[in-house]
């Protein structure tokens, strides 16, 4: 049994033919949230709010009862096909901003001075 204890909070939408979840994670006493991401080729992802991640010394997927964590987790939601026909696709567009701005300058120009790129900025 995992030391961390977390749930199910809200089913926030469907992405991919997959469906994302805001989770809770109660680890020594301390409150995080997350998200968890599963869809019916059992592609899982679990992602957790960074100061989490700073407490355990490493990252969700290195944690020593990051398995556990995911198999209880797939065990408390609703199985894909029972849920992905009521919720509404997650327009992901919506939270971020693309700018696809790239100059491309040959170094040996004599006219270089710079290049820039810049993708998926949040708004």
């Amino acid at each position: 049994m995992t030391k961390m204890k977390f749930d199910i909070l809200d089913y926030l939408g469907k992405i991919d033919e997959g469906i994302i979840t805001l989770i809770s994670l109660i680890h020594e006493g301390e409150y995080y949230e997350g998200t968890f991401y599963y869809n019916r080729d059992n592609i899982l992802a679990l992602t957790v709010d960074s100061s989490l991640e700073e407490k355990l010394g490493c990252s969700i997927e290195e944690y020593e009862e990051y398995n556990e964590i995911m198999l209880s987790l797939i065990k408390k939601v609703v199985p894909v096909q029972e849920i992905i026909n009521r919720l509404d696709k997650i327009d992901i567009e919506r939270y971020t901003k693309s700018k696809k701005e790239v100059n491309y300058i040959d170094s040996d120009d004599p006219n270089f001075s710079s290049a820039t790129f810049s993708s998926l900025n949040k708004i």
